[in-house]
């Protein structure tokens, strides 16, 4: 793509590199683990089992939750799946075990044995703990807000949290975290030393086999989950990520910032040449970067959201000369609001070509792109007085245009109270109106009798059955 379009930026997706960095770290933990996973979610497929094990949750007075699937295409599926069940332990414990022995099910049996294992839930607690890292920077990274300038400080702070379980804290930050040498044995913690939660390091303490297996999992687990951050984020050499926080409006109002990190601009501008037009655009640009001390102090005392830098930019591209009219900044502003159009992830236009795809393929096959363009901007229209308002109010003129009886008017039941000779041709018109089946009075001098029409293809129906007859 490059040769057709030079100045293309590729940015990876954050979140899904994220996937992948759990999905190749989890294979460092033993496969009847998540073999168990997927057992416990097949077991409550049964809706008898369902209500079944609420009643035991009951008993432990435990939350009244379901046991969750793990589904590889969500991203925080794992993480979530492992939650439920160190949240579910003692009920679904109980619950297997006594189906076990009570109806004799296989399955059951399974999943009680696995969970009898002296390691089984200390392996929970551990991959709970190092998906909880993974976890935070995947929920932030699908935020609808612009986040694109502290993207890179959340993943090294990932990073940190994770290589924190098994490295010293002190020579975590004492070093670049693009120089840190995830081999340094000296600078390891001891088993019994790891920064995990009390239940995980009881078991590491315990002096067995097994648990000795559990340990030598532990630090491969996470240093796994290291290489895989490093392999898939190329070193933290991620030059558009890491430049980009010099328009964090935090940084930007900072004076030793703007001094000492100008070099971070000019990097930035390097990677979004196609922004800039020429060499005389680029020394405007820095020309306003250096000229910002001149409104830091109005700016400090003006009451500015500094978490949106949308918003923050747009701002100083407002401000103008007292008398003159004229904008103090031009260019600097509007670089900064371009370059932090880049979408941060690919959450948000995946959620669009999903909701696309049930709309279109699913729930109504016939929708016209009309109607899908216009509900798609109703959605955003409902989630932006959600924002403003904190809550979407509906009018009276969108209720009058939502009841029963304006989108189905009631028709009026029409009654035929004709001659003899005329019924014939009363009820053509009639069938002609309507085609579901009704019940017709026809008056005659003597009695009152009901007529049933009936549709043509009911007559069909019924010749067929008498034929069959």
């Amino acid at each position: 793509m490059q040769s057709y379009i030079p100045n293309v930026i590729s940015v990876h997706c954050p979140a899904h590199l994220m996937s992948l960095c759990i999905k190749y770290a989890m294979e460092e933990i033993p496969p009847h683990i998540m073999e168990l996973i997927k057992d416990m979610y097949k077991l409550f497929r049964s809706g008898n089992k369902k209500h079944d094990f609420v009643q035991t949750q009951r008993e432990f007075n435990l939350p009244i939750h379901k046991i969750l699937g793990h589904h590889k295409i969500r991203w925080s599926s794992l993480f979530a799946c492992t939650e439920r069940i160190i949240e579910q332990w003692d009920a679904l414990y109980d619950f297997t075990m006594k189906l076990s022995e009570d109806r004799n099910e296989k399955l059951a049996g399974k999943i009680y044995d696995a969970m009898s294992q002296v390691d089984c839930k200390s392996y929970f607690h551990l991959i709970s703990a190092v998906l909880q890292q993974f976890n935070h920077f995947i929920v932030f990274i699908q935020s609808d807000d612009c986040i694109l300038t502290s993207v890179y400080e959340k993943l090294e702070k990932c990073y940190i949290n994770i290589a924190s379980i098994i490295i010293k804290k002190k020579y975590l930050s004492a070093i670049d975290i693009g120089k840190m040498d995830l081999f340094n044995e000296s600078q390891y913690l001891s088993f019994k030393a790891f920064n995990v939660d009390e239940y995980v390091r009881n078991a590491l303490i315990v002096n067995d086999t097994k648990m000795f297996d559990f340990c030598r999992t532990t630090y491969n687990f996470v240093m796994q989950s290291l290489m895989q951050i490093l392999y898939r984020f190329r070193g933290f050499d991620l030059g558009f990520l890491k430049t980009i926080v010099c328009l964090n409006p935090i940084n930007v109002l900072s004076t030793s910032f703007r001094t000492e990190k100008v070099h971070l601009l000019q990097e930035l501008m390097q990677h979004c040449a196609i922004l800039i037009d020429d060499d005389r655009h680029s020394e405007d640009i820095l020309y306003e970067w250096d000229q910002l001390h001149i409104v830091e102090h109005n700016i400090q005392n003006v009451e500015l959201n500094r978490d949106d830098p949308i918003k923050f930019w747009m701002f100083i591209g407002s401000l103008q000369v007292e008398g003159t009219g004229q904008y103090l900044f031009q260019y600097l502003p509007e670089f900064a609001v371009n370059a932090l159009s880049v979408p941060s992830s690919n959450a948000d236009p995946e959620r669009r070509f999903s909701h696309v795809n049930y709309v279109k393929n699913k729930f109504r096959n016939r929708m016209t792109i009309e109607t899908l363009a216009a509900t798609l901007r109703a959605k955003q229209e409902v989630n932006n007085q959600k924002a403003k308002n904190g809550g979407f109010i509906t009018s009276k003129t969108m209720i009058d245009a939502i009841t029963l009886t304006s989108i189905w008017p009631k028709r009026d039941k029409k009654r035929i109270d004709l001659a003899t000779e005329d019924l014939p041709n009363a009820v053509s018109e009639f069938m002609a109106e309507n085609v579901w089946q009704q019940q017709i009075p026809y008056h005659d001098e003597e009695s009152i009798e009901f007529i049933e029409i009936c549709t043509d293809d009911d007559q069909e129906n019924e010749a067929s059955f008498e034929n069959d007859e």
